[in-house]
């Protein structure tokens, strides 16, 4: 098993929780949208820097829906 050490994971990029307009539905269809892709490039031996880009973007992705989740549910919370 691999394992990095927290100083060399790479740093997401701050989101605030309203930052997105996008639904939580939404951002998860993008998601899996993005991950059909990954397969794709691998499937066909992508570049590195293909492979590293669509990583990043799948990263921050989620990185918004969990700020999309913490929105939804702590409004519901609060009502």
């Amino acid at each position: 098993m691999h394992t990095e050490s927290v100083s060399e994971l790479r740093p997401l990029i701050p989101v605030a929780p309203e930052a997105s307009a996008r639904t939580v539905e939404a951002l998860q269809t993008e998601i899996g949208d993005l991950c059909s892709e990954r397969q794709r490039l691998r499937a066909t031996g992508a570049k590195a820097n293909e492979l590293e880009r669509n990583r990043v973007e799948i990263a921050r992705l989620q990185q918004e829906l969990s700020h999309a989740l913490i929105g939804r549910y702590s409004r519901t919370a609060a009502a």
